[in-house]
């Protein structure tokens, strides 16, 4: 079963920014504020030193890790990767996301 993240997001022309990065999407919509969904498997983790986004915990489930993120204004988002190389638990991350796996909610 899949499992999604939702996040809050305002829209400039096709950009929609949210707390973990920018998403563009060639949809345009009319509504500047909205939500944005995205599954825990299209999530891509990437590590870094300069994020406010961090591995809160990680859960190993076999052929993969699912992994709560922690955002600076302490939303929870879960991801869940491949499990070839683990990233340790309080370390910074930048989140991205292939475009066309983001389904936007106007509001």
């Amino acid at each position: 079963m899949t499992q999604t993240n939702f996040l809050p997001a305002r829209r400039q022309g096709n950009i929609w920014e949210t707390e973990v990065g920018n998403f563009e999407l060639p949809i345009d919509y009319t509504n500047d504020t909205g939500e944005i969904m995205i599954r825990q498997e299209g999530l891509k983790l990437e590590a870094t030193t300069d994020s406010p986004v961090f591995i809160h915990s990680r859960r190993f489930l076999g052929r993969e890790y699912l992994y709560c993120l922690k955002t600076a204004s302490g939303k929870e988002i879960h991801p869940r990767t491949i499990a070839d190389i683990p990233l340790p638990i309080g370390a910074r991350v930048q989140v991205s996301v292939p475009g066309d796996t983001v389904k936007v909610f106007p509001q």
